[in-house]
């Protein structure tokens, strides 16, 4: 009868449109009380960073608007490197934009779009991603829960390198092309459990033991 009811809910997730096959819940990183929604984990090593990417304002199609990816890494890494081992390693297209330039003092590279599943940015006049760091830390309002705390960066994603449990996040912002300011810019959100529709979420739930056993054997991340 268990097998059974792990079997039905395996199937409801892989065939739920609100669902996608590769999220897994990480109850081993909690944001506001809530585990997080990792869509994959890549890489090996013993530090670990994230990836956030936030459709909420280009017009995204999926539930949740935002996704996190889960690095792991040694060595130096800069956040474009991170963000090429992810886009390289996922089985759901991750599809990034960029662009090179040189402002005299040497190559600096910019995030111009993302793409991912059915999330698009919508191509509208005046919208740019916004870059952002965070740090996960202690919720001011809370101190007994943790919250990420993040900060606007205009470098290029090659010239900062990421560290040990930090966030890097993206977000699609509308701009004053007069200014060049962001309008009503807001912090890249981290999907937990409780963002979720709710049947999503009970069907997320119920298949989370058999996906958590079978992550480490169909999903081991491969070294980098």
């Amino acid at each position: 009868m268990r097998r059974s009811l792990c079997l039905a809910a395996l199937c409801v997730l892989l065939f739920s449109p609100l669902v996608q096959a590769s999220s897994s819940v990480d109850y081993n990183l909690l944001i506001h009380g809530q585990p997080v929604i990792n869509e994959y984990t890549v890489g090996t090593g013993a530090n670990t960073s994230y990836l956030v990417i936030d459709f909420a304002n280009s017009g995204g199609a999926g539930p949740l608007n935002s996704y996190l990816f889960e690095y792991k890494w040694d060595n130096v890494i800069t956040t474009g490197q991170m963000i090429a081992a992810i886009s390289n390693f996922v089985t759901d297209p991750l599809n990034v934009d960029s662009d090179t330039f040189d402002f005299g003092f040497g190559p600096v590279t910019f995030i111009n779009d993302f793409a991912y599943l059915t999330e698009t940015s919508d191509g509208r006049a005046n919208t740019f991603w916004l870059y952002s760091t965070g740090v996960l830390g202690a919720d001011l309002q809370n101190p007994l829960q943790q919250t990420v705390t993040w900060t606007g960066s205009f470098s290029g994603v090659d010239d900062i390198n990421i560290s040990a449990n930090s966030f890097t996040g993206f977000t699609y912002l509308d701009y004053d092309p007069q200014t060049f300011e962001g309008i009503n810019p807001q912090d890249p959100r981290v999907p937990t459990l409780s963002a979720l529709p709710e049947p999503s979420a009970v069907l997320l739930l119920a298949g989370a033991p058999l996906w958590l056993l079978n992550r480490r054997k169909t999903r081991r991340a491969r070294s980098l």
